[in-house]
């Protein structure tokens, strides 16, 4: 018999698997989900994309919330610095969702901050 707590988990797992992957479809570009719960206290997943300038980001962000939408995943807030931050980071309590231009990606490098996590979803569909 699952638990309530393995179902959560199995449902979590199956919402960033999903979402990562309309991300990828959506124009996010080598998107990638970590799942991090075995080394963080801050969130389960982590889920990254690029874009290649502001437009292409302001236009995942949209698609982004249509897809929150759609697959049911309620946001408590995204996070931005201002309009032309080049980041954008969607918290959805068990996963953390970064959308940034490429260079900011290259230059903080976050899956490297979070090597011990594991990859659960990758798609390389753009320089990065």
């Amino acid at each position: 018999m699952i638990d309530h707590m393995d179902a959560v988990k199995e449902h979590n797992r199956t919402a960033v698997l999903a979402l990562a992957r309309r991300i990828a479809e959506e124009g996010g570009l080598n998107t990638v989900a970590l799942d991090i719960g075995a080394v963080s206290t801050v969130t389960d997943y982590f889920v990254i994309t690029s874009a290649r300038s502001l437009t292409h980001l302001q236009g995942l962000v949209r698609r982004m919330r249509d897809l929150f939408d759609e697959l049911q995943i309620q946001v408590a807030r995204s996070q931005k610095r201002n309009d032309d931050s080049g980041w954008v980071l969607f918290d959805a309590g068990f996963a953390v969702i970064h959308v940034m231009l490429t260079d900011l990606r290259e230059f903080y490098e976050l899956e490297r901050l979070w090597l011990d996590g594991e990859v659960v979803f990758q798609a390389s569909n753009g320089a990065n």
